[in-house]
């Protein structure tokens, strides 16, 4: 468990390190500040779990900073698209109603996984709480990450441009569910494969971004 957590570890301070450097020698839209800042929650979760299993052998079985840590990187994820940037694309009029409904999917699978973690005998109630949270908070922030990832472009070509990120941000968003409840219900076996899937995301979510929010400003 310690070298996974360290993989992810690493793979999130790259993803934060490159950031903090587009920060310092561009000047990145705020779109892409939120997203940083959510990587940044990520290193911080990323760190108390692994200063947790090198000092005391393992996570903890209830709630826990970790659990923080996540509920920041996924609400930074929907605060990246939420207000105006959403306002932009739907104005809440003209936009086909499927545009609004397919997204749906999303957050409901994931909500509805999350219930069914409740029913986990081997599992504290401190923990599977946070967990339905987490889930809710992720299917807000990818139910947004989904809409932008379908909907018809607008003018000056907004959408088109960070339909990458987007859709990466969907995965992320999924699998850091899926890993979480993996550990907490007893099917670590599985997990490695989302931790590695993960590792991958973070180092490729940050650069990608700033490539497509440069567009933004040649278009």
């Amino acid at each position: 468990m310690l070298i996974p957590n360290i993989y992810l570890l690493a793979c999130a301070v790259f993803g934060l390190g490159y950031g903090l450097y587009i920060m310092l020698t561009q000047k990145p839209p705020a779109y892409f500040k939120l997203v940083l800042f959510s990587m940044a929650s990520q290193v911080f979760a990323r760190i108390y779990y692994t200063v947790s299993i090198v000092c005391y052998g393992g996570i903890p079985d209830t709630f826990n900073l970790g659990f923080i840590g996540f509920a920041s990187f996924l609400l930074f994820l929907f605060f990246a698209n939420y207000g105006q940037i959403d306002m932009l694309v739907d104005d809440r009029r003209n936009l086909i109603t499927k545009y609004r409904i397919i997204p749906v999917i999303i957050p409901v699978v994931e909500f509805v996984v999350a219930l069914l973690s409740i029913l986990a005998d081997n599992v504290e109630l401190t923990v599977t709480i946070p967990y339905v949270i987490l889930s809710i908070i992720a299917g807000l922030a990818g139910y947004l990450n989904m809409k932008h990832f379908i909907i018809p472009d607008v003018e000056d070509g907004i959408v088109r441009a960070i339909r990458g990120y987007n859709l990466i941000a969907i995965f992320v968003e999924i699998l850091t569910l899926a890993e979480i409840g993996l550990i907490c219900f007893d099917a670590s076996q599985l997990v490695i494969f989302v931790q590695i899937a993960l590792g991958i995301l973070f180092v490729v979510m940050m650069p990608l971004l700033n490539k497509e929010v440069r567009k933004w400003t040649i278009i």
